[in-house]
């Protein structure tokens, strides 16, 4: 991998820069940052994937120390015995042809055996658990299982998920394809369209007004009818605001990491009604991610495709190539970014310096398709489906699974 050669920008602020977005600190205690919110932008096949896997392998929480001190060693290859760490607890957004199956233990040890994979759990909401396949392909483009996938959890709401997930695990949840909102974003809702409300002049209001039919002579009166946000249409993506929610009132401040790629799906520059509105939501709750010491990462590919919260609010941003300069970014010209090589990005701390970081990539990684998703399409017959099934009963009842090609990688 070729190094970077610019001196204008430092390696050194970059390296720190980088650590800051996956190590953390207790807020509650006189000299803690608490959670970090960290946005990477880049165009496709630049490594947000691979960027996103590091950062919940590598993420620690410091139990002894400053976290600072413990920064500056990790760059300067210092002695950091001193130090007292432990794993982050990390939710990581399940998508299609995803490469979350590196992450599996078994799977990451053999791939990068000098540093220790932690635990992995597998969350499916109950109401798709009949309905959802894992699987990868071979090298012949047959599906066969993912391999040493865990055995699949289930939960039924986002405070049940919280209940039950691993701290300081990876804990991949895939979110229900069937969701409706729960009624604590449905009273926020309503509570938020009071407030709105309230500001409103009573002529003003049209879009909560119908017509009810008045008895005897006259016209219909105007009255306003409360909506009923608990069978509102909402993408599944919604569900993440919920997490925060359940995360804020019952997780009780322990550290922990959210993971979205592709997060424009549901924090989108496009949005209206009440997915605006809980957009609008969770900047509030933003507000208080790092006191509350919830750390997110999210990715997308350009500013332009994001709400303004989700990079405005953020106090790291990583540029990879396929970002264009603009007024939202330190770096002044696309030239920079685009002329980085392979494996390396820019990070911002927002309003006060940036610098270049590298990155490995992960070999040999395995991409898993979901069947049974939501507007996709059924890659799987029955039969085909009951045979991966029961090779999955085998792994999880500790019998050698009959697996005869391996799955095909990418290079990442």
């Amino acid at each position: 991998m070729s190094e970077y050669t610019d001196n204008n920008i430092s390696p050194l602020i970059g390296s720190k820069a980088f650590f800051q977005t996956f190590i953390m600190d207790d807020a509650t205690s006189s000299t803690g940052s608490g959670g970090v919110q960290t946005a990477i932008l880049g165009s496709f096949g630049q490594g947000k994937s691979t960027l996103m896997a590091w950062m919940a392998e590598y993420s620690r929480y410091m139990r002894v120390g400053s976290k600072e001190s413990y920064i500056s060693r990790l760059v300067h290859h210092g002695n950091i015995l001193k130090y007292e760490t432990s794993p982050t607890t990390v939710l990581w957004r399940c998508r299609d042809l995803d490469l979350w199956p590196v992450l599996i233990p078994a799977n990451w040890n053999e791939r990068i055996p000098d540093m220790p994979a932690k635990e992995l759990a597998l969350f499916v909401n109950e109401n798709d658990i009949d309905d959802i396949c894992f699987f990868c392909y071979d090298r012949d483009h047959k599906p066969i299982p993912v391999p040493n996938l865990p055995a699949i959890q289930t939960y039924t709401t986002a405070d049940d998920l919280i209940g039950k997930i691993h701290e300081g695990s990876i804990n991949i949840v895939l979110e229900p394809q069937k969701y409706r909102l729960s009624p604590r974003l449905c009273g926020l809702l309503a509570e938020a369209r009071n407030e709105f409300d309230a500001g409103v002049k009573p002529d003003e209001r049209k879009d909560d007004l119908v017509d009810i039919p008045k008895r005897g002579r006259g016209r219909p009166l105007k009255i306003k009818e409360p909506k009923d946000y608990s069978q509102h249409a909402i993408k599944s993506g919604c569900f993440w605001f919920d997490v925060t929610a359940a995360t804020m009132a019952i997780f009780g401040n322990k550290p922990i990491m959210m993971i979205w790629d592709e997060a424009d799906d549901f924090l989108s520059a496009a949005s209206s009604d009440a997915h605006w509105w809980l957009i609008n939501i969770n900047s509030e709750l933003q507000r208080d991610f790092r006191k509350a010491n919830i750390s997110t990462v999210v990715s997308s590919h350009g500013f332009a495709l994001l709400h303004d919260s989700a990079y405005k609010r953020a106090t790291h941003r990583i540029l990879l190539p396929g970002v264009k300069a603009s007024k939202n970014t330190m770096v002044r010209y696309t030239q920079i970014i685009s002329r980085l090589p392979k494996g390396h990005f820019i990070i911002e701390i927002q309003n006060k310096e940036f610098g270049v970081c590298k990155f490995g990539r992960i070999p040999y990684v395995i991409q898993s398709k979901i069947d049974g998703m939501k507007n996709s399409f059924r890659a799987l017959d029955g039969d085909q489906k009951a045979r991966i099934y029961a090779e999955y009963e085998k792994q999880w009842n500790g019998e050698q699974a009959t697996v005869s090609k391996l799955p095909t990688v990418i290079e990442v």
